[in-house]
């Protein structure tokens, strides 16, 4: 089964249905939804996604989308722990810490990781997709 994390646009923008996800980006987590594949959910991106709710910068139901993912054994909630703390320290490329956070769980979960951002696409320490 394809393992993919989730960067916190990517979450949001699937779960919003918004245009801004690329079609690449909607079809892991449509695969996840026929059961092809494990969607890895960071939990710095269910602060961020929380953080983006609470400052009204996207109006969604945060609680709506806590409790589909709980709820799907297709997506895996990853904490941030000292085996992610410590492989941080090698992720220098990345200035951003909760990208470096969400990177981090990707490598630790050998997963390919969702997300457009230019920064950890182009330090080319992870496997993304866009």
């Amino acid at each position: 089964m394809e393992r993919f994390t989730s960067d916190t646009h990517s979450l949001v923008w699937f779960f919003t249905k918004s245009p801004n996800l690329s079609p690449a980006a909607r079809e892991c987590f449509v695969k996840s939804e026929r059961e092809e594949a494990l969607i890895i959910v960071p939990t710095i991106v269910l602060a961020e996604t929380l953080y983006i709710k609470e400052k009204r910068k996207l109006i969604f139901d945060y609680d709506a989308l806590i409790r589909t993912l709980r709820s799907s054994s297709n997506y895996v909630f990853y904490s941030f722990d000292f085996e992610v703390l410590r492989k941080l320290e090698t992720l220098q490329r990345i200035p951003e810490l909760h990208d470096r956070i969400i990177t981090a769980t990707a490598l630790l979960t050998s997963s390919i990781l969702i997300t457009k951002d230019r920064l950890i696409t182009e330090s080319g320490v992870v496997e993304t997709i866009w």
